[in-house]
């Protein structure tokens, strides 16, 4: 499976490169498109740099011909940045989602019809699909301990992604949700710890370590393909 995943991302590789270079993505542009008269020069303020989107990921389609980008702009009415989805040709922007929630970590289907993605939408995140003309996204699976790289099976029939989960409770998020909320009840905010890296760049360690899972569609069962008290992959610090 890892040499599927391997083999997939070195064949995409070029064409995500390419479809960016190539296709005039004017999102980074939008805030110089005001028409300024001959020779005036305009200072570039705080609200010009708000006024900038930016890509945060592109995932290729498995022929190559079109990209999926996530975009990070900022909202002026909500004072947030958010994400959404748009579908990238040559000559053409097609954007698929807009939810308040914003979503992340998209990827194709292996026939090229569908795009998965993760998103907090309708209150915890889940995955979910939606088609690739666009239209309305449908919900496949709660993710109640939430989730990040999301990546479809080759073959279809399921999803790999990492989670961050307490070691004892596995592939049971339940178990790991359940742990949570009786910490927070319980109105205890100490922690206490007998080893390094207890703050990986902007977060406390809280006894949660992340794995890489997978969901088996047609089972609808998650299995813990990296269990243990480790990280994968590794955190940098």
């Amino acid at each position: 499976m890892l040499a599927n995943f391997t083999s997939r991302a070195l064949r995409v590789g070029a064409a995500v490169f390419a479809a960016l270079v190539a296709v005039p993505l004017c999102i980074a542009g939008l805030a110089f498109a005001t028409p300024a008269s001959a020779g005036e020069r305009q200072p570039f303020r705080f609200d010009d740099m708000l006024d900038l989107a930016s890509v945060v990921d592109a995932q290729a389609s498995p022929k190559g011909e079109a990209v999926v980008i996530t975009v990070k702009a900022y909202d002026p009415k909500e004072k947030t940045w958010g994400t959404h989805l748009e579908i990238v040709r040559p000559g053409q922007r097609l954007r698929l989602t807009a939810s308040a929630a914003g979503e992340h970590s998209a990827d194709w289907s292996p026939d090229g019809q569908q795009v998965a993605f993760l998103s907090s939408r309708d209150g915890e995140t889940a995955i979910y699909a939606i088609p690739i003309n666009g239209g309305e996204a449908t919900k496949l699976v709660d993710l109640p301990v939430g989730g990040t790289a999301l990546r479809w099976i080759p073959d279809g029939s399921g999803f790999i992604f990492a989670a961050k989960v307490f070691e004892a409770c596995g592939a049971d998020f339940a178990c790991t949700k359940k742990k949570q909320d009786e910490k927070k009840d319980s109105g205890v905010t100490a922690l206490v710890y007998d080893d390094l890296l207890m703050r990986p760049w902007s977060f406390w360690r809280d006894g949660r370590v992340q794995h890489v899972f997978r969901y088996r569609l047609a089972t609808k069962a998650f299995d813990d393909l990296t269990p243990g008290d480790a990280d994968v992959p590794p955190l940098a610090f």
